[in-house]
């Protein structure tokens, strides 16, 4: 009997021990479904590339790209400083639109790994910003 008692005894230290040394982990996934740039412009308003025709239009698509940034809650959302929870970028997705109703089989989905237990606060969720890149485009259509 007194052998027994030191198993459950043992078993129940091995048990906690295998508790307290436990992780948390997941993936945080957004996934891009379309973006559209109908008129082929920069954030300054200037066309990707080429110039600007008679009729107002940009004669160049202009190359889509896409950054992913996971912070903590900010009230005020900065878009600058360090990416606290990391950051996933994409090559060159797409021209000037891109959906993936048109287009299947070009799935843009961006991955964060955590390693972390993930804390929720009511209304206080984690700040994630997604930067749209359209890069100027060197080549003709």
């Amino acid at each position: 009997m007194f052998s027994f008692c030191w198993h459950v005894i043992f078993l129940t230290f091995a048990l906690e021990l295998h508790i307290q040394i436990s992780k948390a982990s997941g993936t945080f996934e957004l996934q891009i479904l379309s973006i559209q740039n109908y008129r082929g412009e920069l954030a300054d308003g200037s066309c990707c590339g080429g110039y600007r025709s008679i009729d107002g239009s940009c004669p160049l698509q202009c190359n889509t790209a896409f950054q992913l940034c996971l912070k903590e809650y900010q009230s005020d959302v900065k878009t600058t400083g360090t990416c606290t929870f990391g950051n996933q970028s994409t090559d060159v997705v797409a021209g000037n639109s891109f959906s993936v109703q048109s287009e299947p089989t070009k799935e843009v989905v961006l991955r964060l790994p955590f390693s972390f237990r993930w804390t929720v606060s009511e209304n206080k969720n984690p700040t994630y910003l997604l930067h749209i890149f359209f890069e100027q485009n060197c080549s003709t259509i």
